[in-house]
């Protein structure tokens, strides 16, 4: 069962932009005097999401004040509207691991560590998917070292194939 959807104010876009705790942003209507002493009505509109590169939808947004427009991620604005602000080195995560979902049940500041792990959990990192590493050499449980986190992985033929030719190189300017 979803919640009621509640608005509140884009934070850094107050007066001209507000998010949805489902992952939704609207303008604000609004009336603005220009400097030339003209004024202009804006009427308040559902603004469209596009995808970024990252998979991410986003909204193009406009500070005020004669700024140039500004791509934004849709989940840093609802979690900053609903979590709090970012506590210094986190970044949103997806519970779900669902780019798409972005409604504040959803999304938590985490660490960019914790956010990792959930890509593996959830199978979206791209490492953790292949099957082989980049030179051909499988990804076995003999072959394979995880760190102790669970973030990341390297294949051990290729990690002794480097420490080999480190310790010949070595033994090579020695003698020089």
């Amino acid at each position: 069962m979803q919640s009621i959807e509640e608005w509140r104010s884009a934070i850094g876009y107050e007066g001209r932009y507000e998010v949805s705790s489902h992952g939704r942003v609207r303008s604000v209507y609004r009336t603005v005097r220009f400097s030339n002493g003209r004024t202009a009505s804006f009427n308040g509109r559902m603004l469209k999401a596009q995808i970024n590169r990252g998979g991410y939808p986003v909204v193009n947004v406009y500070p005020g004040n004669g700024g140039k427009s500004k791509l934004t991620t849709v989940h840093k604005m609802v979690a900053l509207a609903f979590i709090g602000p970012r506590p210094d080195g986190h970044e949103v995560c997806h519970g779900d691991g669902n780019r798409m979902n972005n409604s504040v049940e959803n999304l938590r500041w985490g660490t960019p560590s914790e956010n990792a792990q959930d890509r593996i959990r959830h199978g979206n990192s791209s490492n953790h998917r292949r099957s082989a590493c980049h030179k051909g050499h499988e990804y076995t449980e003999a072959n394979t070292y995880v760190f102790p986190d669970g973030t990341g992985r390297y294949c051990r033929a290729c990690s002794n194939a480097r420490s080999l030719a480190r310790n010949i190189r070595r033994r090579m300017e020695k003698a020089l």
